[in-house]
């Protein structure tokens, strides 16, 4: 029967929720029990459906306050387990393996620091004993107490409090420790100390900034935007070199934790070297921050919140591969005077109001509004990059931006996008299979939220009220309620006769063109340039 229990602290992160996977799978664990896993009742599910996968859970957050304390997973084709009691300590069940007579009682604890709440516990299990009454019994977690000194890195000469209260429990309910293997301290207290206490009380961006104001300081000759391009394509080359030296983040964890390993049996040799103990307290922050590096790499990779903006169509503009003919363009609208439909047109104010300056604090804002994860353009570099080294590349970047608001003219670089097709179904067929994503440069972004940040505003005064998605402080939902009023009433055969006509725009939202786009700019008011 493989059964583990692991004191995990903080399961809400998805870097402990892969350490516990990785555990199940390294040592091919049938059941799983998490203590001190401090998940949100609220979050519970979506936690132990990442953690277990298909596995069935329990917990005990029903008899916990502050977090759940306790949750057991097992994989329902090799064992069928049954819920006996809980408490805010212990989760008392008994597993039977599948399609065998055999079965055992299993009992998984995490005691808590107080000694009156530790009594209760000891109380509880001589109850559960006479429940088992002389079957196999097995208990598992943290007891929070050493059953004698020599289980204590600094032994004393008087057994420590709780220590007599625990050892009669075990006494009385008739259990003893099995033989494990492994290190012999398995908890331990201030890691970045000099020595700290260790128990046995389980049973069974820096460095790139330097470098980046090297190459920021070389001297570039030409404009603005095409000093930043330069210096970027440049800065490529090291970073390159950078990751390089970081190999593949899964293959360093790896090794870490064999480091990890045999650091751990040094300090279970020797646990009073002060530099051994400072060494593994350093390999521990390494795995940290590996583990933090392929988590982002993989979340960058996944690109989920891309395929939820796509389907919205909220971020992401550009033109889908055209696949009707030239018949289904708009090429104008007129009224019946044959006067040009301009709608609501743009206060004179307003429009020269979006062609003032642009500030150092605007670009930065529209800059740092642009989310970390957002994949990067043909040049590589992701909006973290100009966050993370806004002090050095700060003030090229905005006299770049500020130079295209002058001259109307974008460098060629800078406007590369690379068209990238994300499938829509899981086995894609067809053209119409593809939702093409345009990823632009993060400088690009910069500008376009700008832009956007300009225009924004006024949009609700210039389109019409009966166009309620897109538009700030309007709802599509609304739509949706006036034509349910629409149509009541369209089944009668008394009254005017009616017809309904589902139109689609996606037709027209493919076929703009950059006339037309243009007419309808200068229609509603906006000024010359801001429409170029």
């Amino acid at each position: 029967m493989s059964v583990g229990a692991w004191n995990v602290r903080g399961l809400n992160k998805s870097v402990k929720q892969k350490e516990v996977i990785d555990v199940i799978r390294c040592n091919n664990l049938g059941i799983c029990a998490v203590i001190e896993s401090h998940v949100k009742v609220l979050n519970l599910k979506s936690v132990c459906a990442k953690t277990f996968g298909q596995w069935d859970w329990i917990s005990n957050n029903n008899s916990c306050e502050a977090g759940t304390r306790i949750i057991v997973g097992w994989n329902p084709r090799l064992f069928d387990v049954i819920l006996l009691s809980q408490s805010k300590q212990v989760i008392h069940c008994y597993v039977k393996l599948c399609n065998l007579d055999f079965g055992m009682y299993l009992s998984f604890i995490y005691a808590t620091s107080n000694y009156i709440e530790r009594r209760l516990l000891w109380d509880n299990l001589k109850k559960h004993s006479l429940v088992v009454n002389r079957e196999a019994w097995g208990l598992l977690g943290d007891f929070n107490v050493a059953i004698k000194p020599s289980k204590y890195s600094e032994s004393c000469s008087r057994t420590p409090k709780g220590v007599e209260d625990f050892v009669d429990c075990l006494s009385f309910i008739e259990v003893e420790d099995l033989k494990s293997y492994g290190f012999q301290f398995t908890w331990n207290k201030t890691p970045m100390g000099n020595m700290g206490l260790l128990k046995k009380l389980d049973r069974v961006m820096e460095e790139s900034l330097p470098l980046v104001k090297e190459v920021w300081d070389k001297n570039i000759d030409g404009f603005f935007m095409f000093k930043v391009t330069q210096k970027l394509k440049i800065l490529k080359k090291h970073c390159r070199e950078m990751c390089n030296k970081y190999w593949g983040a899964g293959k360093r964890i790896q090794k870490l934790r064999k480091d990890l390993e045999c650091k751990q049996q040094d300090i279970d040799n020797n646990p009073f070297d002060c530099k051994i103990r400072e060494e593994h307290a350093n390999i521990l922050l390494d795995i940290n921050i590996a583990c933090n590096d392929e988590e982002k790499l993989l979340a960058q990779h996944a690109k989920i919140k891309w395929l939820q903006d796509g389907d919205n169509n909220s971020k992401f503009f550009h033109k889908i591969v055209k696949s009707r003919g030239i018949s289904n363009r708009i090429q104008m609208v007129l009224n019946e005077d044959g006067r040009w439909v301009s709608g609501k047109a743009m206060i004179e104010k307003v429009a020269v109001d979006m062609i003032r300056v642009v500030t150092d604090e605007e670009i930065k804002l529209a800059m740092f509004d642009i989310d970390d994860n957002r994949a990067s353009g043909p040049d590589g570099y992701s909006s973290k990059f100009f966050k993370s080294s806004w002090s050095i590349v700060g003030p090229d970047v905005c006299k770049a931006v500020r130079e295209f608001f002058w001259t109307g003219k974008l460098l060629k670089g800078i406007n590369a996008t690379r068209i990238v097709l994300v499938p829509k179904v899981e086995v894609p067929r067809k053209v119409s299979d593809f939702r093409p994503i345009a990823c632009c440069n993060t400088f690009y972004k910069c500008i376009s939220k700008i832009i956007v940040n300009r225009i924004r505003n006024c949009l609700g005064d210039i389109v019409s009220n009966n166009q309620s998605a897109f538009i700030p402080g309007r709802s599509i939902l609304d739509n949706i309620l006036l034509a349910q009023e629409l149509m009541v009433g369209y089944k009668k055969k008394r009254g005017t006769p009616k017809c309904t006509i589902k139109i689609d725009i996606q037709k027209a939202y493919d076929t703009v063109d950059w006339d037309f786009l243009n007419r309808v700019l200068q229609g509603f008011g906006f000024h010359p340039v801001i429409v170029k």
